[in-house]
């Protein structure tokens, strides 16, 4: 229900170390070239003892999108919803800008084939 990553009130490289936390590595030569990474991660990508670890994106989820539905009465994403959007949204935010799914690809995913596409035609023959 928020931005997932914004440097609004943060630096630059604390948004690459929440993106990392979030999302998991960043491809090795693009580690090795970040000239911070040492304040936030140890040789080998683990975090430092000592500093806030983001939830990953499943936890995020959880957090930011599963319980909000349940405080507002809204229902939840069941298991495979879950997982055909958590899916669709590692894809779609996957570090390499060629790796990502092009907007056709997106719009065949599952979860706007089987979740989105149907609600939204429902919703239309309601108006």
């Amino acid at each position: 229900m928020k931005a997932f990553f914004s440097s609004e009130y943060t630096s630059v490289d604390e948004v690459i170390c929440q993106q990392i936390d979030v999302l998991g590595s960043l491809p090795l030569e693009w580690f090795e070239s970040w000239g911070k990474r040492d304040l936030y991660f140890d040789d080998d990508g683990v975090p430092k003892d000592g500093r806030y670890v983001w939830s990953s994106i499943d936890g995020a989820f959880e957090e930011g999108v599963q319980k909000y539905r349940r405080k507002f009465g809204m229902g939840e994403f069941d298991g495979e919803e879950t997982a055909a959007f958590l899916d669709l949204m590692r894809r779609m935010l996957t570090f390499r800008p060629e790796e990502r799914p092009t907007a056709r690809e997106v719009l065949q995913s599952r979860w706007m084939v089987e979740w989105v596409l149907p609600d939204f035609e429902r919703s239309s023959q309601m108006g």
